[in-house]
């Protein structure tokens, strides 16, 4: 048995996911864990599809066994996230490979990239180009280029980047865990223009909510017919559109110093996000009042989704207390079999019994239940509340 992890959103899952799962098994792998994203995602938005759809449709397209990326990294940087993933991999204590999708394709170079990072010299230069008023990513890639040269321009894509904070990740936990990377088929990351079967995730989803342009040929058949059900049953497709007043009312609610507490708000921000907040009648209008060119447009919304959510910052900073279950099929049930004699964390279905491990884990537990009843009201139709503590997983037999 060669156990792959792979860390996603499947936001939704798509021709090109399929493709990674099936080049990662060419690699060896025998069967395929993923530590998959809930509700809410790592741009500070709301998944398009609820995560049991989501997870159906990764099980009938090559998964064997889905556990939950924990709320407060789901909707973090990459580099919280990439420690959310790795984390929980990790701990199940039986993952032989990592495999992740990169435009780079050479683990040698992002692995050069990381050593980089690792350096004592790479501080220093990224205070110093922070200082020019630059965002966390240019000024990253800027300092790099002064240790490494051209070296550090695979940093300008978004899944290298991510490839690169896995591998640290992977190095800082002592994990016995080994990155492989499959090269990205088809689009890059966030392209709006297709390429035959394959399109990016942001550009199915922008097809899912305009309604006026076909998306079903960029999915895998079975995870087609899963989302055209949601979306039929006025399940999907889902948008914090719906919550926009909600969440400005929540914002407008919150006292200036108070906002400190929340992840990203830092060097007086929280003073620009109160005025805001009291300013914006609708969420773009509140992003563009927050941004400044030191800030992407992603870290902005994450502050507010976070903010929103009741995501503390301490949150994002401890390791994950629990591994929950979310779906599985045979082979799944072969991986949660051998977990059972190595993994270091409560391992449940259950969000119930989860909660009533210790503090910690009752703390994640009620975080991730609020943020399923908040993404009830973000569909079309709005969803039956509190159903995360009583629904079962997916199993697929």
């Amino acid at each position: 048995m060669t156990i792959a992890g792979i860390i996603a959103e499947y936001n939704p899952f798509h021709n090109g996911h399929a493709y990674q799962i099936a080049k990662t098994r060419a690699l060896g792998a025998t069967h395929v864990a993923v530590c998959m994203s809930g509700d809410f995602t790592q741009r500070g938005e709301c998944a398009v599809i609820e995560k049991h759809a989501r997870v159906k449709a990764a099980l009938l397209g090559g998964a064997d066994l889905i556990v939950e990326l924990p709320l407060p990294y789901a909707v973090s940087s990459a580099e919280r996230f990439a420690f959310g993933g790795v984390s929980v991999l990790n701990a199940l204590g039986c993952v032989d490979i990592l495999s992740f999708g990169s435009e780079s394709g050479d683990i040698s170079a992002l692995k050069r990239v990381v050593e980089a990072l690792e350096n004592s010299q790479f501080a220093p230069l990224l205070q110093k180009q922070l200082d020019k008023g630059l965002v966390f990513p240019k000024a990253r890639q800027l300092a790099l280029t002064e240790l490494l040269g051209e070296d550090a321009l695979v940093l300008s894509h978004p899944n290298n980047t991510l490839g690169v904070e896995y591998i640290k990740w992977l190095e800082r936990l002592n994990s016995r865990i080994q990155p492989v990377t499959v090269p990205r088929k088809g689009v890059s990351h966030g392209s709006p223009q297709a390429s035959g079967a394959y399109a990016s995730a942001s550009l199915i989803r922008r097809h899912m909510l305009s309604g006026k342009e076909d998306w079903r040929c960029f999915a895998p058949a079975q995870a087609e017919e899963i989302y055209r059900a949601e979306i039929l049953n006025k399940k999907a497709p889902c948008t914090l559109e719906y919550m926009e007043r909600a969440i400005l009312a929540k914002l407008r609610s919150i006292a200036s110093e108070a906002f400190t507490a929340f992840p990203d708000v830092t060097e007086g921000l929280e003073g620009r996000i109160y005025k805001a907040a009291r300013t914006a009648v609708s969420l773009d209008e509140l992003y563009g009042l927050i941004k400044t060119k030191r800030y992407t447009l992603s870290r902005v919304r994450r502050m507010v989704l976070c903010t929103f959510l009741g995501i503390e910052a301490s949150m994002q900073l401890q390791p994950p207390p629990y591994i929950r279950v979310l779906g599985f099929n045979a082979r799944g049930a072969e991986i949660l079999a051998k977990a059972k004699q190595t993994c270091s964390l409560p391992v449940s279905t259950s969000l119930s019994d989860l909660a009533r491990v210790n503090e910690p884990c009752k703390k994640l537990a009620m975080a991730e239940a609020a943020a399923v009843d908040i993404f009830a009201l973000c569909s079309p139709q709005n969803l039956p509340c509190g159903l995360d503590f009583t629904i079962k997983p997916v199993i697929i037999k």
